[in-house]
């Protein structure tokens, strides 16, 4: 073991002289293009002076202008180069490798050795040093299959001896410890990782993903994916694990822009906002539903509510009426008035769809627009008056003067055009539809329904989107992820889920989902991570689907109880709990979703958390409701007011207990005024 330690150390020494030279050059290297790039700006200034005196000039100009043209897109891509290795030198630098597979390849005698680290890393001399984990081979050290077992690579199969898997604990050039392992879930590595401290924000499982995780991680032959995992298995930190996967194994087919993220809420949001950040990678487009109401509909639809029963639109049995249509812009020479745009829709073939009705409707709006202009800037009033112009006014049309011999009907158009610039921007927006009217016959009357019924008539789509993630699907209905399905109609969809952790009636149902995205797969996690056993078990036991649920952690503390019969008495033995926090703990006072309980402002020392909340204390004790703590995790958990109606409602009530219970990592306290509920009584 000591020869061994010392081996690994004196090689981990190596590689970070190796980091550290590396990042001198790398230095030396964006000094040097710095240098570069002044000496081009020196050139821009000097040597390239425009000079366009004359044919031969205009051609030496312009000759000029392209070759520091091509020196500056030179410059930039090898400094877009300087600053990615930059940033991964130093991100190596923090701690080069977390693990070491040793291989033997088949015709060969030795064995060779691989460590893998959050990205790759070659040397001056051109030696490949550390392999990215995302890399094809890393695969054998995530599929855990000792001895013969293979990895995909330049598709095909690579078969390969798995002779050693081994686990390091490194901080710079300081070898702490290393393991040995050949099942993953007792690996000391993992263990010590679950125990640290939760923070404020997600971290990434780079060195502890699972088989399992991995497999799901690695998943490229399916356009839709479903994860159904049981609250700590992981689902959350597998999402961003899968992105940074696919944005390093698909880097030419896949941009950061092509990646959507859908998230539950804004305080989510910051909690998982540096974790691809840690990985590498920039994080892609984030948005909440709210969110992406806000930029697809007009204002004062965005602001309609989402129900809670919210219909099932058939999008094709949508019709339209007379009154459906409205006038623009009145004042103006041509007015496209409700009468003239319902008649241009009734032409349109009835047996057609109606959204390529619409289109339809919308292009001959356009041409009438547009022959309308040309008729207009035709005209004698309309040359007359562009003679009469100022020179002020000629700016602000043209952003120049006009010169004595130039032609004057393209400017007369172009005036013309700018006239109706504001009809033209109604039209191309769909305004010449009574939106409020068409939705108002929906019932209820609800932002998602309007987005659906918005989209199709205006078709507005993002077909550039090509990968969407979506967290907690189970708190959505079947109409907002219809929405999601034909807002990003070329996009493959990962869905995570916990039917379980469903905690608002009315939501998606499973058997729902592959109606909802086509030839869905399905993998399952049933693992549990984030809980101490204890409150894995208590968890566990309320749905009799989750007895064969495995606690990775050990049992640790049973949760503890609260229970009074007088409110004041409630309050000191939760304010006692508060008190008792060192520093550095947190405690999360998880309550009922719905309105505040104002008597929880007699604590002292507690921030109280609202959907308005965008960042988590980082000490001390918090409010926040039930909705709000899903998909966080906290060390310590107090349940507040367990009693309460919400626990036990009939179709959802066990889910909010245990959506509650599994917050907690290490230590839970259930309290209530009066008697636990009855599944808990034994606690």
């Amino acid at each position: 073991m000591t020869t061994d330690f010392n081996q690994e150390q004196a090689h981990l020494s190596t590689v970070y002289q190796q980091l550290t030279t590396t990042l001198t050059a790398i230095n030396d290297a964006q000094s040097q293009n710095q240098k570069n790039g002044n000496t081009i700006k020196a050139q821009i200034t000097g040597e390239a002076k425009l000079n366009f005196d004359s044919y031969a000039d205009n051609l030496d100009t312009f000759a000029a202008l392209e070759s520091i043209n091509k020196e500056l897109d030179m410059l930039n891509l090898k400094t877009d180069s300087l600053v990615a290795r930059h940033d991964e030198t130093l991100r190596l630098l923090e701690q080069p490798y977390f693990a070491k597979i040793t291989l033997t390849f088949p015709e060969e005698i030795d064995a060779e050795d691989f460590y893998l680290g959050s990205a790759s890393f070659t040397n001056q001399a051109g030696d490949p040093v550390i392999y990215d984990w995302r890399s094809p081979i890393a695969d054998v050290y995530y599929q855990q299959t000792f001895g013969p077992t293979s990895y995909q690579a330049n598709g095909r199969a690579i078969a390969v001896n798995l002779d050693r898997r081994r686990q390091f604990q490194i901080q710079a050039d300081q070898l702490i410890d290393f393991f040995d392992t050949q099942i993953a879930i007792e690996d000391p590595l993992l263990l010590a990782t679950l125990k640290e401290a939760k923070t404020t924000q997600m971290s990434a499982i780079t060195t502890t993903i699972q088989k399992e995780q991995n497999a799901i991680i690695r998943q490229q032959t399916t356009d839709h994916l479903l994860i159904d995992g049981i609250a700590g298995s992981g689902k959350t930190s597998v999402i961003f694990q899968r992105i940074a996967y696919l944005l390093y194994r698909q880097r030419k087919e896949l941009a950061l822009n092509e990646v959507l993220m859908i998230s539950l809420n804004r305080l989510f949001q910051y909690y998982i906002a540096q974790v691809l950040p840690d990985l590498g990678e920039q994080t892609p487009v984030n948005l909440t539903l709210q969110q992406l109401l806000a930029q697809l509909l007009p204002s004062d639809l965005a602001a309609l509510p989402i129900a809670d029963q919210p219909a099932t639109l058939t999008i094709t049995q949508l019709t339209l009426q007379a009154s459906d249509f409205q006038s623009l812009s009145p004042g103006l020479p041509l007015t496209i008035d409700a009468a003239t745009s319902y008649q241009f829709f009734l032409k349109t073939p009835v047996d057609t769809p109606l959204d390529k009705r619409i289109q339809a409707t919308q292009q001959q709006l356009t041409s009438c627009l547009q022959e309308s202009i040309t008729n207009e800037a035709q005209s004698a009033d309309a040359l007359t008056r562009l003679e009469s112009l100022t020179e002020t006014e000629q700016q602000r049309l043209f952003d120049r003067l006009i010169r004595e011999d130039e032609p004057l009907a393209p400017l007369a158009r172009k005036m013309i055009r700018h006239d109706y610039q504001d009809l033209a921007d109604q039209l191309s927006g769909y305004q010449w539809l009574a939106f409020d009217q068409i939705i108002a016959r929906q019932t209820p009357i609800d932002a998602v329904i309007a987005a659906q019924v918005y989209a199709y008539l205006t078709h507005h789509v993002f077909p550039n989107v090509k990968q969407v993630f979506i967290d907690e699907v189970q708190d959505y209905h079947a109409s907002t992820l219809s929405l999601f399905k034909q807002l990003f109609p070329k996009a493959q969809f990962t869905v995570f889920s916990d039917q379980h952790q469903s905690i608002t009636p009315h939501k998606v149902q499973f058997e729902q989902l592959p109606t909802i995205f086509p030839q869905l797969q399905t993998a399952a996690l049933r693992t549990s991570y984030r809980s101490s056993g204890a409150i894995t078990t208590l968890f566990s036991q309320l749905f009799t689907d989750l007895t064969d649920v495995h606690a990775v952690q050990p049992a640790g503390k049973r949760p503890t109880t609260i229970c009074a019969t007088d409110f004041n008495d409630y309050l000191t033995q939760i304010q006692a709990q508060i008190d008792q926090l060192t520093t550095d703990q947190t405690l999360a006072i998880i309550t009922p979703a719905g309105d505040f309980d104002e008597r929880l402002t007699g604590l002292k020392n507690v921030h109280h958390l609202s959907t308005e909340t965008t960042n988590l204390p980082e000490t001390g004790a918090f409010t926040l409701p039930l909705t709000l703590a899903k998909g966080l995790e906290f060390d310590n958990v107090l349940l507040y007011d367990l009693t309460n109606d919400y626990y036990t409602e009939p179709t959802v009530g066990h889910n909010r207990l245990y959506t509650a219970i599994s917050r907690a990592t290490h230590q839970l306290t259930l309290s209530a005024l009066g008697k636990l509920p009855v599944e808990l009584n034994g606690q």
